[in-house]
């Protein structure tokens, strides 16, 4: 059991910002942890999977 994603969320109410490391997570879960972030008017979030992005 490893990080297989990574979510870089912003919050503009708040004007802050966070980095989580979803360790563990099945897809299922990883789909509602990027729909939780993204439907909202005030927070957006950014997902890597882990193998996603070439170097």
């Amino acid at each position: 059991m490893g990080c297989n994603a990574v979510v870089c969320a912003v919050d503009l109410y708040k004007k802050d910002s966070e980095i989580k490391l979803l360790i563990g997570c099945s897809e299922e879960e990883q789909q509602t942890i990027m729909r939780f972030y993204n439907d909202s008017t005030y927070m957006k979030g950014l997902f890597f999977r882990r193998g996603s992005i070439d170097v």
